[in-house]
């Protein structure tokens, strides 16, 4: 669904280089995990961005981070969460409960993973 709403049509909001929250570990672990092949592919693709495509981290074999920061893992847009939530009420209940979840390792009022890292 989200190759065809928004990648292929260039209307996506979300994946933009600037519009990413990575914190610097986010950036290490990648690197960490990554080929030198990956990053060139990655630093290529940066460097080739003109600013007007919002997909720009995302490829033909889809994300290019090796391990996609958790606000990506995270994110799903209003039509594409409809489309899935609105059908099954067990399948909201546990998506609702997997963003109180995520509120361990972002909520900005204590330290998180990536602070201890």
């Amino acid at each position: 669904m989200c190759t065809q709403a928004c990648f292929t049509t260039r209307q996506s909001a979300c994946c933009n280089r600037d519009g990413i929250a990575t914190f610097f570990a986010h950036v290490v672990i990648h690197a960490v995990l990554s080929s030198g092949e990956d990053l060139g592919v990655l630093r290529n693709t940066l460097e080739r961005d003109p600013g007007g495509f919002k997909g720009v981290y995302l490829g033909e074999k889809g994300c290019l981070w090796r391990l996609k920061p958790i606000v990506c893992e995270m994110f799903l847009c209003d039509r594409a969460k409809a489309s899935v939530l609105d059908k099954d009420k067990a399948l909201r209940d546990l998506w609702e409960g997997l963003l109180l979840k995520e509120k361990q390792f972002t909520w900005p009022d204590k330290p998180i993973l990536f602070d201890a890292l």
